[in-house]
């Protein structure tokens, strides 16, 4: 499987529009300062892990349809770690872990980035 590790700290304007890497199966983006997905990640089809912890801006006011409309075009997706932000309270996680699932039933596991 392919993986792919992007330094740390990229800037918050980071825009992959050259990442097509449609063999691509794990994309770890933690600790970043991202404030939103690139739509280019829906050409990774194969991707199966996307790691998102500690990107605190990224979900800051919560799972948003664009967001979420991303994560249900990438069908082979299983597992998904979010930014704290994107659930700050118990019920706020349930709330988002529904959302998911009834437009990415795919993704079997999600998990909250913790400080």
């Amino acid at each position: 499987m392919a993986g792919f590790l992007l330094p740390s700290r990229l800037p918050h304007s980071f825009s992959p529009a050259q990442l097509h890497l449609p063999g691509l199966a794990h994309l770890d983006l933690t600790g970043n300062r991202l404030t939103q997905l690139p739509a280019s990640l829906s050409r990774c089809t194969k991707l199966a892990s996307l790691l998102l912890g500690h990107n605190e801006k990224l979900l800051a006011r919560g799972l948003d349809q664009p967001t979420l409309d991303l994560l249900a075009a990438l069908p082979a997706l299983r597992q998904l770690e979010l930014p704290r932000s994107a659930a700050r309270l118990p019920s706020q996680a349930t709330e988002v872990c529904a959302r998911l699932a009834a437009v990415a039933p795919h993704i079997s596991e999600e998990t909250f980035a913790r400080y």
